[in-house]
């Protein structure tokens, strides 16, 4: 049975091969890729961000209250009479079928509008004041952009002071 003192060795050489094998390279610290991977992984730039597309989310809601709402509204119908017996035209009350040929079709269109003038005079104030919100979180994601890359920036300057 061989001695554990005497396989030590032998195992430290063959792990040592090993990871002598495996590539290593090394990869310098730039500023630039430093203030670009700060930027895109940091968490609050990135809730920035997305404040900015919710305020421009309000502002156009808003803003589309300026427009009059039109809808438009389709309908298509087959109408089966159950009694066979009457073979005439199909008859109506109310639009509710009452008798007629053994099938048929129906079909409207309709297009309907409205624009409240209270709205003109109302929403566009709202729509400026959601238009500046829009801008203000613009200008919060620049400004946490800007602190950022101070931060940054300090760091690879008290870096280069010790070294």
């Amino acid at each position: 049975m061989p001695k554990f003192s005497n396989i030590v060795p032998g195992i430290a050489l063959v792990v040592l091969i090993i990871f002598a094998a495996y590539p290593c390279r090394a990869d310098f610290i730039d500023y630039r890729n430093v203030v670009t991977d700060s930027i895109s992984y940091s968490a609050s730039l990135r809730v920035k961000m997305q404040d900015v597309l919710i305020s421009h989310a309000e502002y156009r809601s808003n803003f589309a209250g300026l427009y009059p709402e039109i809808s438009v509204s389709g309908r298509s119908e087959r109408y089966e009479n159950l009694d066979h017996r009457n073979n005439a035209d199909i008859h109506t009350i109310g639009n509710e079928v009452i008798g007629g040929s053994q099938s048929a079709w129906r079909s409207s269109l309709y297009l309907s509008g409205q624009y409240y003038i209270s709205h003109w005079y109302k929403k566009r104030y709202e729509a400026k004041y959601y238009e500046k919100l829009s801008d203000s979180s613009i200008h919060e994601c620049e400004m946490e952009e800007k602190k950022m890359i101070r931060e940054v920036t300090d760091i690879f300057r008290s870096i280069a002071e010790r070294s």
